[in-house]
């Protein structure tokens, strides 16, 4: 069992109905809090416009599966930003 919590733990916020934005990766770096020393990301782009559909093509290990988890905040960048734009709806 592995007994570590993330490097954020934040439990404020709204629950939201729906989100509508452009999705945007600017410059992260990235590896996991278990092997700091092997590079997931380093210097990644990526914009994924509003109601657009991407999909991420790639060698073994070369950090497809890790992007989804960076923009739902389970994991922080090392170094850069991860925005989501958007206009939102509040849960009444």
């Amino acid at each position: 069992m592995i007994s570590r919590s993330s490097s954020t733990v934040n439990q404020d916020g709204n629950n939201l109905v729906a989100v509508q934005g452009n999705i945007e990766f600017r410059n992260v770096y990235f590896s996991y809090l278990s092997r700091p020393e092997i590079p997931i990301l380093s210097g990644f782009y990526l914009t994924v416009p509003a109601k657009k559909t991407v999909a991420l093509v790639g060698r073994n290990g070369s950090g497809k599966s890790s992007i989804i988890p960076l923009m739902e905040r389970f994991y922080d960048p090392n170094l850069g930003i991860i925005a989501i734009l958007f206009l939102y709806f509040l849960l009444s």
